[in-house]
C-alpha cells in the first residue's frame, strides 16, 4: 500500500503518513461504509472528514459519494414528513375568533408612543389589530 508524506508529521491526532487505498476497491468500500454505520450514517461530507483522518482517498468526493449511493440505509431516508393532526379548536369551531391567540408588539414611535396587538383566530386564521396607548391590563381589556 502506498502512503502519503503528510505536513502533519508531528500531529497526535491525525494519521502522520496516511495509505491511499486503491481506488473502486472492495476493501475501500467496506472502510466507508464501516465509517457510515459507526456515525449512524451522517451524510457524505461527515464520512469524508473522517476517511481523511485515517487514510487518503483517490477522488475523496466522488468516491465517497458513490459508495453511499449503494448504501441501502440511504434510500430509507427518503420517507415523507409526517403531519400531527389539526387539534379540535382549529377544526371543528365553526365560529371566528371563538378560539383565538394574542400577542403584543411594540413599542411603535408615532408622534405618541403606542403598542400593538394581534388576536388571530385559529379556525380562519383571521387576524385583528389594534393600537393601544400602554400595555397595562386595562388596556388589554379595551381592546379585547
Amino acid at each position: 500500500m502506498i502512503c502519503v508524506q503528510s505536513r502533519l508529521r508531528y500531529s497526535n491526532e491525525y494519521c502522520k503518513t496516511p495509505p491511499i487505498p486503491p481506488k473502486n476497491n472492495p476493501i475501500t468500500e467496506k472502510y466507508v461504509l464501516h465509517v457510515l454505520k459507526l456515525f449512524n450514517h451522517c451524510g457524505p461530507e461527515q464520512t469524508l472528514a473522517t476517511v481523511r483522518r485515517s487514510s487518503w482517498l483517490q477522488g475523496n468526493r466522488r468516491e465517497v459519494k458513490w459508495i453511499l449511493l449503494k448504501c441501502h440505509c440511504q434510500k430509507q431516508k427518503l420517507l415523507g414528513q409526517r403531519m400531527a393532526p389539526l387539534p379540535p379548536e382549529r377544526v371543528d369551531s365553526p365560529v371566528a375568533f371563538q378560539h383565538i391567540a394574542v400577542d403584543f408588539f411594540g413599542p411603535l414611535y408615532t408622534p405618541t408612543k403606542v403598542y400593538g396587538i394581534i388576536f388571530s383566530c385559529f379556525h380562519s386564521q383571521a387576524i385583528h389589530l389594534e393600537l393601544l396607548n400602554g400595555m397595562t391590563t386595562e388596556d388589554f381589556f379595551q381592546a379585547f
